[in-house]
């Protein structure tokens, strides 16, 4: 028997959804989202035992900064925000529908994955490598992964923690 895993959101967001209802700036995306994972549980819930909710909610939700689409401070700098509190609460929800409706016929199991970043120095003999490599460490992983990651894992599995 093979083991299967099954991402929930892997950056693919219907073209549709974003169009109209500009996506995960969108409190409705977390219906829209409940609704896919339940369809996902009960059509593949036979075959797969690990489900992960979202791939690396950090870079999508900074993604329009991260890829250089917008300007930092062209667009209200709360939108990262609000698309982590929208997939927070995504999570949530699907990880309730689970437990709730599927786990005990399904017994698989839930979760989600983060992601950080390293640096490495090109040349660790040449001070000014391992000083960009610090630099590149401050600011990837104490900026990002606490300021960022952070509002991930904190109450993840707690929907109370949120307002749905």
């Amino acid at each position: 028997m093979h083991l299967l895993y099954a991402f929930s959101y892997h950056w693919d967001l219907p073209l549709a959804l974003q169009q109209q209802s500009n996506g995960w700036l969108n409190e409705t995306i977390v219906d829209h989202f409940a609704d896919y994972a339940r369809l996902a549980f009960e059509s593949f819930g036979d075959r797969v035992k690990y489900w992960i909710s979202f791939n690396e909610p950090h870079v999508f939700c900074l993604a329009d900064w991260n890829y250089l689409l917008h300007e930092p401070f062209e667009q209200p700098p709360e939108r990262p925000y609000i698309c982590t509190h929208n997939v927070i609460k995504s999570h949530a929800i699907s990880f309730r529908i689970y437990d709730e409706e599927f786990r005990a016929q399904q017994n698989g199991q839930f979760g989600i994955t983060l992601n950080c970043d390293w640096s490495e120095p090109k040349n660790r003999s040449d001070p000014e490598h391992m000083k960009a490599m610090d630099r590149s460490m401050n600011f990837r992983v104490i900026i990002k992964l606490l300021n960022i990651i952070a509002l991930f894992t904190r109450n993840l599995h707690d929907p109370g923690a949120f307002s749905l």
